[in-house]
């Protein structure tokens, strides 16, 4: 006895395709140390990661390592302990110092993208 299958039936599942393995990022040669989330946002870390420190982890987790550009909202950002005055202040200082071009229209948040990356 056979049984044929009736691809008109509900309960039919199409073979499924076959799964690429995932293709892993070429390991660098270079130092580095990981950061955990928990320790950026942890208030009694701030004499290891000062502001300047925190906003630019911050940039590299978002922008995924400076591809794509990041919004800067105030409410992320107060979980990181920075205020509105100190992230616009730290900007300022990564601009003029040609690591960032910053988009910002009236009203709206700045839109951050990495120049030149600094790790």
């Amino acid at each position: 006895m056979t049984i044929e299958l009736d691809s008109s039936d509900p309960l039919f599942d199409e073979p499924a395709a076959p799964v690429k393995p995932a293709t892993r990022l070429p390991r660098s040669t270079e130092a580095f140390a990981k950061a955990h989330w928990s320790a950026l946002t942890s208030r009694s870390n701030d004499d290891v990661f000062p502001p300047l420190t925190r906003l630019c982890l911050y940039l590299q987790l978002r922008g995924r390592h400076g591809q794509r550009p990041v919004v800067l909202n105030n409410g992320e950002l107060l979980d990181l302990g920075l205020s509105r005055w100190q992230k616009y202040r730290l900007l300022r200082c990564l601009e003029e110092r040609g690591r960032i071009a910053l988009e910002q229209s009236r009203g709206r948040c700045p839109v951050v993208s990495v120049l030149r990356p600094w790790w």
